[in-house]
């Protein structure tokens, strides 16, 4: 061993650097080991103690840095670097150039907004290929309407495929609820015009076809996780919809079909590249959360979609006090950026929509909250 290799040199009175000696001997018995099949960790518990029974010690940390550059040595010696790259990659090199190979194939940037400048804005301008976008609410906060603006928004600027899972609602009224913003009416009264077959509602069809350009597409029913796979890879789009996350088959209940789902989608995003959009319904007890004015609460399902999101957004519908009834006949929809990877999160918007279209307008103003929270930290006055 090494210990016995270096005795015999002071026994015979060599003029030697021991730590300079120990160190080209550590890599000669790596490569030893290498050849034999040890990992680099199993060479280290070989190494390690024989090493300092003579001379001054070294670190472990030393010997171990040794041990994994003389056994990357000999992967590259012996052309595996490419087999080990496929089972891992460390060098931040070859993260950002495979990064920048991907963008370079980008038409646009950012991909995907919501068409609301001052909350695209807030949450870092928008979605990019492989991101994650989570939105949240309780019944009737127009969390769908805000997904269909989005889609409307991506449809005129970037122009390429959105697949949109319709797992709460029937697909045939969502393709017609897209007509609606187009023949300025509303549910009831487009009706009566497609039952009469009038210009107004011909004209807005025809105007939906050229808007989408065969680049919207939308699948309704029940779907278990493979089965969506399985139509993501035949539609290939670059933005997926899930309406909504729970709605997802195969589950004993809603926390299990979030988790999986949202582990599942953490692997789709980066394997496709694909923009991901989740509406997730909140739970009884978040949104009497919410009604207290707690901004970030966990939706149906538990906190693995807010653990996973790259921008998430709460709604919420405030109904106008009594005093403003007057002034005020609709509750106001508010979008809370309460998660953002490029932003400070936090900030809040009164989004302005026709209730008879069911239709965000793309404009809105920044409002705070009215109830106030208690700080928990205060200014040390004390000399520390």
């Amino acid at each position: 061993m090494i210990s016995d290799i270096l005795m015999k040199m002071k026994a015979l009175d060599m003029d030697i650097d021991l730590e300079r000696e120990k160190i080209r001997l550590v890599k000669v018995f790596t490569e030893d080991y290498y050849k034999r099949g040890l990992k680099p960790y199993e060479i280290l518990l070989q190494l390690r103690d024989d090493v300092n029974k003579v001379g001054t010690p070294l670190s472990q940390s030393k010997v171990w840095q040794i041990v994994v550059q003389a056994y990357r040595e000999c992967i590259r010696c012996n052309n595996l670097d490419e087999a080990l790259n496929n089972f891992y990659i460390a060098n931040p090199s070859e993260y950002l150039n495979k990064y920048a190979d991907e963008t370079r194939t980008w038409r646009k940037v950012p991909l995907l907004r919501t068409g609301i400048d001052k909350l695209d804005n807030s949450s870092g301008g928008g979605l990019l290929p492989g991101q994650l976008l989570v939105i949240t609410g309780g019944e009737g906060s127009m969390k769908t309407s805000l997904a269909l603006k989005m889609i409307e928004t991506y449809l005129k600027e970037v122009q390429e495929t959105v697949l949109f899972f319709s797992l709460d609602m029937e697909a045939e009224r969502i393709v017609f609820r897209r007509l609606l913003p187009l023949m300025g009416m509303g549910y009831k009264s487009a009706i009566n015009e497609m039952q009469k077959g009038t210009d107004e509602y011909r004209d807005a069809v025809a105007k939906r076809e050229e808007i989408d350009n065969g680049n919207f597409r939308i699948v309704d029913g029940t779907h278990d996780l493979e089965k969506i796979k399985t139509v993501i890879e035949f539609e290939a789009p670059s933005v997926v919809v899930i309406d909504y996350l729970t709605c997802i088959e195969g589950f004993r209940n809603e926390l299990d079909s979030a988790r999986e789902s949202i582990k599942r989608i953490r692997e789709w995003k980066r394997e496709y590249g694909i923009t991901f959009i989740t509406l997730n319904q909140l739970s009884e007890a978040s949104k009497a959360n919410q009604r207290q004015g707690y901004l970030n609460p966990p939706a149906m399902g538990g906190g693995s979609s807010q653990q996973a999101a790259d921008v998430k957004i709460d709604l919420f519908k405030d109904m106008p006090s009594q005093d403003e009834e007057w002034l005020q006949t609709k509750p106001r929809i508010i979008a809370t950026i309460s998660k953002t990877r490029d932003e400070v999160a936090g900030r809040s918007f009164d989004l302005e929509y026709s209730g008879q279209t069911m239709s965000f307008t793309g404009n809105c103003k920044e409002v705070f909250r009215l109830k106030e929270q208690k700080a928990i930290f205060a200014d040390c006055e004390l000399p520390i």
